[in-house]
């Protein structure tokens, strides 16, 4: 083990199955072998990693993917510059629903073929109009907060299939450790939300994972290394180090034959703190009942350049953040947006060291991240205002 070269980096993180790669780098000693000493800090809320990353009580810290391009934005908080140079993996989320609202689905659809968006999107918005008619209250669905990938893709997904987000549903942000409480009491109707919690709510038989993030669109990014631009600028070779290390225990956990040591990991109280049970369920793609979902296709850490900060990733985000009306979109906007994703740095961490870099270089640099959706959909990341003129449900105009 190699003694620490550099001041003690306070890392800050949120209990959930992707937030592996930190734990992992600290308790499999990655961070030690590249001369980091690093004091990881457990959250329970987004809110509390934003303020404490932006007052400068973590150095660095797991972040949804668009909150350093929001934080950036002035979005929800103070405006503070903030950069993304890694992706901590793809996939990890699921939408679950009540019990209730699933059995409704099923009365629609006796078939319902969970895992199939189009099918399930289908019966949900039968489901809605049924209960619009009948005067019924609006449902309800949580994210664990306004800037991020589960709220996105979520409304993606009903846009997608013909339920007006904000017209015909309901939403309200959620810690994610609280979800499963706020499921079982009847305050939400269903959540979109990282792993073990939707897990948990079927083992409660509290709800049922109906979709995952996968089925939406593959290529999404999830969590993401955040930082401020000052303390990164300031401190290169941490920042480096961090992204090598981290890129090791990435490739630590993406292996098969670490999945089961893995989860017992993550289940202490001090990490995750739920059963090693429900976190092999996320680990193995097991979410969805049916078997909808692949375990390659679920949750991936490293797999597909699954680490790469790709700068089409950040200016989908950012689109969204136009579609829904939380930004207004403008030329500064979009170089913001282009700015947070830091492939470079990616890069300069990494050097020769990783054998999937110049190949996943050389496909950002030809366009590697047009995206193509579930409903057929795609998104160019060098026409971003052609893309947001194509959607038909939306609150941007041109």
């Amino acid at each position: 083990m190699t003694a620490s070269r550099f001041p003690k980096v306070h890392l800050g993180f949120i209990p959930l199955v992707d937030s592996a790669p930190f734990i992992i780098a600290e308790q499999k000693g990655f961070f030690a072998n590249h001369g980091l000493e690093v004091e990881l800090h457990k959250e329970v809320s987004w809110a509390n990693i934003r303020d404490r990353t932006i007052y400068g009580h973590f150095h660095a810290a797991q972040m949804l993917g668009p909150m350093p391009i929001a934080a950036c934005l002035g979005l929800g908080h103070l405006k503070v510059d903030m950069i993304a140079p890694m992706a901590l993996g793809l996939g990890g989320n699921a939408v679950t629903v009540s019990t209730d609202l699933l059995a409704n689905m099923r009365a629609v659809d006796p078939g319902l073929s969970l895992g199939n968006p189009t099918n399930v999107g289908r019966a949900l918005a039968t489901c809605i109009a049924e209960r619009k008619q009948q005067g019924g209250d609006q449902l309800v669905f949580a994210v664990v907060y306004p800037f991020s990938a589960h709220n996105y893709e979520l409304r993606y997904w009903l846009a997608a299939s013909g339920i007006r987000p904000d017209h015909d549903v309901r939403f309200t942000a959620v810690p994610p450790s609280q979800m499963v409480a706020a499921l079982k009491e009847g305050h939400i109707d269903g959540f979109c939300v990282g792993e073990p919690w939707s897990s948990l709510a079927g083992q409660e038989n509290v709800g049922q994972a109906i979709i995952s993030k996968s089925n939406i669109w593959p290529g999404c990014s999830e969590k993401v290394l955040g930082m401020r631009t000052d303390w990164a600028e300031a401190h290169p070779e941490i920042v480096d180090a961090l992204i090598v290390s981290l890129d090791a225990a990435c490739a630590w956990c993406e292996a098969p034959e670490n999945r089961g040591e893995l989860a017992d990991i993550l289940s202490s109280p001090d990490f995750v703190g739920t059963s090693a049970q429900a976190i092999s369920r996320s680990l193995t793609g097991n979410v969805i009942e049916e078997g909808a979902v692949s375990e390659a296709a679920f949750m991936s850490f490293h797999a597909d350049a699954a680490n790469m900060p790709w700068s089409g990733q950040g200016l989908w985000l950012y689109s969204q953040m136009v579609r829904w009306g939380h930004v207004a979109h403008s030329s500064q906007g979009l170089d913001v947006a282009k700015s947070v994703y830091r492939p470079d740095i990616y890069a300069r961490a990494l050097g020769n060291t990783s054998p999937i870099l110049g190949k996943a270089m050389a496909q950002e640099k030809t366009n590697f991240f047009s995206g193509r959706f579930y409903d057929g959909c795609s998104f160019d990341p060098t026409d971003v205002e052609k893309y947001l003129s194509s959607l038909e449900v939306s609150a941007y105009s041109a």
